[in-house]
């Protein structure tokens, strides 16, 4: 059997080495998974249908206009998509997701204080 000419581009054998961290990709689905869970699409977008009824119930509101007001929302966040696509591109993601988390949480803060009627809502 012969020596290689380098010996330090021998490969170690696959069954006798251990994995020393975790791959880095699962912090990725990690953190995605989380962002998914609490962005404005699932909370908005997927949930609202079951707080519909109960909220036009309470402020006796019809359901267009307790609907009406989410439907601005999802259609302010469709518009400036585009613009916030080219914030990532400017300034990279990091900075823009870090800015967009935290304004995200002030304004979800904010709802508690600023919601008093059909308009603010």
């Amino acid at each position: 059997m012969t020596q290689p000419a380098n010996p330090s581009l021998v490969l170690p054998d696959s069954s006798t080495a251990l994995p020393t961290a975790v791959f880095y990709g699962w912090w990725i689905v990690g953190a995605a998974f989380l962002s998914l869970i609490v962005g404005i699409g699932p909370i908005v977008g997927l949930t609202f249908g079951v707080f519909l009824k109960p909220l036009a119930e309470e402020f006796g509101w019809s359901r267009g206009q307790a609907a009406q007001g989410v439907s601005l929302a999802l259609l302010g966040f469709t518009l400036t998509q585009p613009f916030i696509g080219r914030l990532i591109g400017r300034y990279g993601a990091k900075r823009i997701i870090l800015s967009s988390a935290l304004l995200f949480g002030f304004g979800l803060l904010g709802f508690s204080l600023l919601v008093v009627g059909l308009g603010s809502f």
